[in-house]
């Protein structure tokens, strides 16, 4: 099922869907931007597992996901290129008409300014 939001622009935030595998149905300009790629068709069907460093944490966000509906933390995301982002993720299943999930919804924050503002003021800090 591939899934088609009603959307006239685009969120600031990245935002995907994917099915209840995991795999890619639709994702926002802002997540084409953020992981580095130039088309949304580039990446339907990818298991969205492929685009973080730590499966570990993937798999935690899962575990959740099935049992609570909802995850939110930070992720290591992997770009196209190889390069990696600080990301804050919020995900949730989608419940059809008949109270069962029928997909996942995410919704991304790319932190790398934080981080490097984090970084810029502890090296200051330490200087003093």
């Amino acid at each position: 099922m591939i899934i088609r939001p009603n959307m006239t622009g685009s969120s600031v935030k990245a935002v995907a869907f994917s099915d209840l595998d995991g795999n890619l149905t639709y994702v926002n300009h802002s997540f084409v931007k953020l992981w580095g790629y130039s088309d949304e068709k580039e990446l339907f069907g990818k298991p969205a597992a492929d685009f973080w460093e730590t499966k570990e944490k993937v798999n935690e966000m899962v575990a959740a996901l099935r049992t609570r509906g909802v995850w939110a933390g930070n992720l290591i995301a992997r770009r196209k290129d190889g390069s990696l982002k600080d990301i804050q993720l919020l995900a949730t299943t989608v419940a059809g008409e008949n109270g069962t999930n029928v997909c996942m919804m995410s919704s991304f924050t790319d932190l790398s300014e934080v981080k490097r503002l984090e970084e810029e003021l502890e090296k200051r800090e330490a200087a003093l």
